[in-house]
């Protein structure tokens, strides 16, 4: 009887010590919704809102919705290591878009520079942007 509660002890014990919570948060400075500052050859100035957020099962990878202003079910697919923000893959609905270039996260100064290249498949557009944080 005695072994019965040392083990119902010991398994509790465990199962409190073992579920601890993790954080997928960068103190509120990286995840979530940034004002957007675009400029382009192709495209007038424009402004709109982004989110970013991290990969549920993989922590080096941020999700960018509505990246280039194609919609909140665009997603483009960053590598995150250090401070860069690399391109490497896109989600959604915009057929025929790829993407490829690198951010570059100032977290003290809630700044994303971004330098990217859109190829729409009628031509080719040098992106620079401003993601700012209030």
């Amino acid at each position: 009887m005695r072994a019965v509660t040392l083990y119902f002890v010991v398994f509790f014990a465990m199962l409190f010590v073992g579920c601890d919570k993790v954080s997928t948060s960068d103190n509120g400075t990286l995840y979530g919704s940034w004002s957007v500052r675009e400029e382009s050859a192709n495209l007038n100035p424009r402004t709109y809102l982004a989110d970013i957020r991290r990969e549920q099962y993989d922590t080096s990878i941020v999700v960018v919705e509505n990246f280039y202003n194609l919609g909140y079910s665009f997603q483009v697919l960053c590598r995150l290591k250090d401070s860069t923000l690399t391109i490497f893959q896109t989600n959604g609905e915009m057929p025929g878009y790829s993407f490829s270039g690198k951010g570059v996260y100032h977290k003290s100064a809630r700044l994303i520079t971004w330098e990217y290249v859109v190829n729409n498949g009628s031509g080719v557009n040098q992106v620079y942007a401003r993601y700012t944080r209030n």
